[in-house]
């Protein structure tokens, strides 16, 4: 081999080490961020532990997947008509701090939620936010139709 050929390969391995180590950067810093994953839920609580006091609700379930600790302050829902529907109350347990793993459920009687719906239409996004004021979001794909067959269970509508 020529010296030219060695010369070359080196090149050509460090500039592939360096795109390596560069795209292996990214990838870590890109997914070591803080995240709070919110889904929304629709069913029943049973408040007394007897199964004789079953409440219909609408839950929005926000979990940490990361390392991070992370302080959630509000929750609610989103509609397309630009108002918000924050679930801030007594119970609601704000601020949460969620550490590795942890989950929270904030919830609602599933008649408030059929009039907030009713009232504002169709809902973009479930949503919770942290301590910074960062926004997550979280899927409503079938809420509209959810909560209107808890509503319809509960109220014994066919």
């Amino acid at each position: 081999m020529k010296i030219l050929d060695l010369i070359t390969i080196s090149l050509i391995t460090g500039i592939i080490g360096s795109l390596t180590g560069v795209i292996s950067l990214v990838w870590h810093v890109k997914n070591n961020r803080p995240k709070v994953v919110p889904k929304y839920h629709t069913g029943f609580i049973d408040l007394s532990g007897t199964g004789k006091d079953m409440q219909h609700i609408f839950s929005i379930n926000f979990s940490n997947p990361t390392k991070h600790r992370i302080v959630v302050s509000s929750a609610g829902i989103s509609f397309k008509n630009k108002n918000y529907l924050h679930f801030i109350g007594n119970n609601d347990g704000f601020p949460k701090v969620l550490l590795q793993g942890d989950s929270h459920v904030v919830y609602r009687n599933i008649d408030f939620i059929k009039k907030a719906i009713d009232e504002n239409g169709s809902p973009n996004y479930v949503w919770v936010r942290d301590a910074t004021g960062k926004l997550y979001k979280g899927s409503v794909r079938k809420m509209i139709k959810n909560v209107e067959a808890m509503y319809k269970v509960k109220h014994n509508k066919k």
